[in-house]
């Protein structure tokens, strides 16, 4: 189990240029680069007492260059005709955007690829360009950040010379104006959002560290937070789906012991647990035997003790891997797995003053495409339905609803800007006006990295994704996770494999 401040200071790691290959000579003073079989060199001759310059057949593409009286064959990669581009710098800083610039006397056509990153790395890498000429717009950046750009020349798809990087900053972004909205958070408690000036909060503080484990591991739980505890229910142990309910005290010091707090009426993986109005609810999920339309939920005392469930309103979808969450006076579920395949569907219904859902409607609003294993995030007035998979492929898309007044979704989907890279059965986190995606699998394996993005004002306005400095976090998919106390906790999960 993991836990996160809110804020980390930079991870810096050394990129190491690529090796010049080794140079021969041979007789006549020929200076000959990748001599292997797989090259063809073709012949030389003399003119006039000075050297003919001959390229190389097309078996490994060589080719030539002449200094004083030599003669350099050279082929694949690392050739001489192309050099690492000089005098590698950036102009014209916005708060979201800036422009690279480059000198190069390399051959006409050769392409140069750019990549910027809030990390002094390539890979994960937040925005791509690639040219024929000598400065590239990088756009959709953070405001007041500093970026690490590399640039890579390539001639002919085979012909590299080494990376070159430059950093970058852009400016700081004015403050937007926006509404207060207000949620029920818990006992004489509630959760004050709104839409924030786009400025990230300084990247400063702790690593990822331990917290208290959880009495058995599993996969597919589900995790919420009411109050003052934080709640975690079912999973898949590796034999059986577990029913298991347990609490734990939060607060700005840390997570306390988990201790039990009851069971679910069967045992589920894959469900959502989401709270409302002193109830804790049960969504949908897998009970190892069938995909479950039930909802229940359970009266949240003071001290976190919980009652008896009660049978709420079915979904009229049977779902798991879905995603919920709870706005104003509403209770959305979005997409999910059934029989068949993913769905579109979103199934809301408005909760009555003592916290049951009333009549599931299925029909007015969808998902502009099938998703499961993704996540659904309040923040800032608005829902963020992010990654997942569309029965067949990792996602990246990001897609985002207004709400009404009352919580209810009064719009179509709005385009965010998409994940850096796809991820489902990742793990989404709110603070500070800002969406975390933890984690998840990228279509092959479990990652470790933390994507990070501060939402805007207004939904159509820039809203770039940064790499959060994961030290400490192991490749984990398919966790839970809240954000209490000032930090990001993530409980469970697996490596894969």
């Amino acid at each position: 189990m993991g836990k996160c401040g809110l804020t980390a200071f930079a991870a810096l790691s050394l990129f190491l240029a690529q090796a010049a290959a080794a140079e021969k000579t041979g007789a006549g003073g020929i200076t000959v680069l990748g001599d292997g079989l797989e090259f063809s060199a073709a012949s030389t001759g003399l003119t006039d007492g000075s050297p003919l310059l001959l390229d190389g057949a097309l078996g490994g593409v060589a080719y030539s260059s002449s200094a004083a009286g030599t003669t350099e064959l050279e082929a694949g990669f690392y050739s001489k005709m192309v050099a690492v581009p000089g005098t590698f710098d950036y102009s014209g800083a916005a708060a979201s955007s800036y422009t690279l610039n480059w000198t190069a006397s390399n051959p006409a056509g050769t392409s140069y690829d750019v990549f910027a990153s809030t990390l002094d790395q390539v890979e994960p890498y937040m925005v791509f360009y690639s040219t024929t000429g000598t400065e590239a717009p990088i756009e959709d950046l953070y405001p007041n950040t500093s970026y690490y750009n590399f640039i890579l020349a390539n001639y002919m798809d085979g012909d590299y010379a080494g990376y070159s990087s430059a950093t970058g900053v852009t400016l700081a972004a004015p403050v937007a104006e926006g509404s207060f909205r207000f949620d029920d958070a818990g006992h004489n408690a509630v959760n004050v959002s709104f839409t924030a000036f786009a400025n990230p909060a300084p990247p400063e503080g702790g690593d990822w560290g331990s917290a208290p484990d959880l009495p058995a591991a599993g996969y597919g739980m589900s995790s919420v937070v009411y109050g003052s505890h934080v709640f975690v229910s079912g999973g898949y142990t590796g034999v059986y789906a577990s029913s298991a309910v347990y609490r734990a005290g939060v607060s700005p010091s840390g997570l306390d012991a988990w201790q039990p707090a009851g069971f679910m009426p069967e045992g589920l993986y894959g469900h959502q647990l989401v709270t409302a109005r002193g109830r804790l609810y049960v969504i949908g999920g897998h009970s190892q035997g069938a995909i479950r339309a039930n909802v229940w939920s359970a009266y949240i005392s003071s001290a976190g003790a919980l009652s008896a469930w009660e049978p709420e309103q079915a979904l009229d979808i049977p779902v798991y891997f879905h995603a919920a969450a709870v706005s104003g006076g509403w209770l959305h579920v979005l997409g999910g797995y059934t029989t068949g395949g993913p769905v579109t569907a979103i199934q809301s219904a408005r909760l009555d003053a003592a916290g049951s859902p009333g009549t599931w409607d299925s029909a007015t609003n969808t998902l502009p495409e099938p998703r499961y294993a993704h996540s659904l995030t309040l923040l800032a007035g608005r829902l963020y339905a992010a990654g997942g998979r569309d029965g067949a492929s990792a996602r990246s898309e990001v897609w985002g609803y207004e709400l009404a007044a009352d919580g209810e979704i009064n719009s179509s989907a709005f385009t965010y800007t998409s994940l850096p890279a796809p991820r489902y059965g990742h793990t989404a986190l709110a603070a500070a006006n800002s969406l975390y995606i933890i984690g998840g699998n990228n279509g092959s394996s479990a990652q470790s990295s933390v994507f990070v993005s501060t939402v805007a004002a207004a939904p159509a306005a820039a809203a770039p994704w940064a790499a959060y400095p994961a030290s400490g976090f192991t490749a984990t998919q398919f966790a839970a996770g809240v954000s209490a106390g000032g930090a990001l906790y993530v409980f469970g999960g697996s490596a894969g494999g």
